[in-house]
């Protein structure tokens, strides 16, 4: 059953990748890669809530782990393609951007996951 769960979830988050990803390339130069770092960090920031939200008084069914965890935010982070933009800028020695993407996704990210792990804990806590 998680496996069908995890392809399912995962249906669905890289469809939400690849919507958000598009809409975000639409709109901002494509110089620099805005919409796999926005990804990447709210997809950090995801995975902090869940795990906080539904982890911190008991543990994550495996069911639902590999549905939203597994599946659905594995399929709608990036980080495969956060590399090989990164590796396209470096080729293309455009430094100052390719310092911003590695700093921002992991830097950003981590940050995006604590503040959800700390969101999902509050949010908890309130219920």
């Amino acid at each position: 059953m998680e496996w069908i769960l995890t392809a399912a979830g995962g249906a669905v988050g890289a469809v939400a990748r690849y919507g958000l990803g598009g809409y975000i390339a639409a709109r901002v130069s494509p110089s620099f890669p805005l919409g796999t770092l926005t990804i990447n960090v709210t997809g950090s920031f995801l995975i902090g809530l869940v795990m906080a939200l539904l982890s911190a008084a008991t543990p994550l069914s495996a069911d639902l782990q590999a549905l939203l965890v597994t599946g659905a935010l594995g399929g709608y982070t990036t980080f495969s393609t956060y590399e090989y933009e990164s590796l396209q800028l470096a080729l293309t020695r455009s430094r100052k951007s390719l310092a911003l993407n590695l700093i921002g996704s992991v830097v950003v990210g981590l940050l995006g996951a604590w503040i959800g792990a700390i969101a999902g804990g509050s949010i908890r806590a309130a219920l």
